[in-house]
């Protein structure tokens, strides 16, 4: 499925980053939490659409083309959040700035003559051909994905997974009252640099950015992240095995793989501490 060439993707997209930066300037709480998260969630998403469509060839599926989406739109946040750590502009105007790049990407694409993407180049995992999979592998594959976002929204990221899960969500944040710079670390000064922390790093500013689009609470918005966390690195596995052997039935294979070694054969719930720092980092990574 090519985003950029159906008719409804960016018109509606267009609403949905217009309605956000409404919901910004007029300071608007209101709305169903859920909405709220999704909606952010797509605002934040919009420029990765863009920027990942350019880089794969027009008839590359959806699932291999999630995975680079996310990179990119993690990458277009983090560029505002080093911008924003120097002190360049004030760390509440952050979601503006985003929203407003997401509904400036939209308008583009409405008033694209036919709504086209425009010119694309093949990245270089692209420039050679890749053996389709089936329905009968691909549907798996989806269901899974899918079963992934229902158990991350239902069970969320507890913060007693991890001893440090308190300590992760008050760096989230701290990461938004503090500018220029990020909160100092309050542990682990043995594993780092004086006054450094290694767990410190922009996820937690971007979960910050994600809780003031959403205009949530932080501990809500990180118990959300998984059901958008834990499918994409079961896909950027799934997308890291597409490219490497060129053929999607190994490249499904390669997620199930991944799959079973991070939970341990289904014995652990690791996917869902997916919002920590660690886990996060391995989307872009791959």
């Amino acid at each position: 499925m090519n985003s950029q060439r159906i008719s409804w993707f960016w018109p509606l997209s267009f609403l949905a980053a217009l309605g956000q930066v409404l919901l910004l300037l007029t300071h608007n709480p209101s709305g169903l939490p859920l909405a709220r998260f999704v909606l952010a969630i797509w605002t934040l998403w919009l420029p990765g659409v863009w920027l990942g469509n350019l880089l794969t060839k027009p008839d590359t599926g959806l699932p291999a083309r999630l995975p680079l989406q996310a990179t990119c739109a993690l990458a277009v946040a983090y560029l505002l959040l080093l911008a924003r750590s120097t002190g360049l502009f004030p760390a509440r105007a952050l979601p503006l700035a985003v929203s407003g790049i997401s509904l400036a990407v939209s308008l583009v694409f409405v008033l694209l003559p036919g709504n086209r993407g425009g010119v694309r180049r093949a990245a270089r995992w692209e420039t050679h051909e890749i053996r389709r999979a089936g329905v009968a592998v691909m549907a798996p594959l989806l269901l899974v994905t899918g079963a992934l976002a229902l158990l991350g929204l239902g069970a969320g990221s507890p913060l007693s997974l991890r001893p440090d899960g308190v300590d992760q969500v008050t760096a989230c944040r701290l990461a938004g009252e503090l500018t220029p710079g990020f909160a100092p670390a309050p542990y682990h000064d043995d594993d780092g640099a004086a006054g450094r922390d290694p767990h410190r790093s922009l996820a937690h500013g971007f979960a910050d950015l994600v809780a003031h689009l959403a205009s949530q609470p932080h501990d809500r918005v990180w118990d959300r992240l998984p059901a958008v966390l834990a499918p994409l690195l079961l896909l950027t596995f799934f997308a890291v095995g597409r490219a490497l052997f060129r053929d999607e039935a190994l490249g499904a294979a390669s997620a199930g793989v991944y799959l079973l070694l991070a939970t341990a054969g289904f014995s652990q719930l690791s996917l869902l501490v997916s919002p920590y720092p660690d886990h996060l980092g391995q989307i872009p990574y791959w």
